[in-house]
């Protein structure tokens, strides 16, 4: 495990800003524990961020035997669904990715 990233930014509070909702984690310590709550699948650490921040993996089951064949950007730039299904049958695989600068 990587050591603790130093915080660059003083936290603060904004006077009048809407709250965020609960279901919005941000913070460091509020995506490292909810990577560590995963009940069916299996986490892992699998980088370190220039800033010194963990980068979290969840992987529910096993990899796929073969490389896949849809990539992003064949399916980013259609407007139908269809285009991020392949013809390699289920399970069909989603990977999410989200920036956070943990300010």
């Amino acid at each position: 495990m990587a050591a603790k990233a130093k915080v660059k930014f003083k936290r603060y509070e904004i006077p009048g800003l809407q709250a965020r909702p609960p279901w919005w984690p941000v913070r460091v310590d509020e995506i490292t524990a909810g990577v560590k709550a995963a009940r069916k699948g299996e986490f892992e650490q699998i980088a370190t961020s220039a800033g010194g921040l963990p980068v979290w993996a969840v992987a529910y089951g096993p990899p796929r035997p073969k490389p896949g064949t849809a990539t992003w950007g064949s399916g980013s730039n259609s407007r139908n669904v269809a285009s991020y299904r392949t013809n390699e049958g289920n399970p069909q695989v989603v990977m999410l990715v989200c920036g956070v600068h943990a300010a």
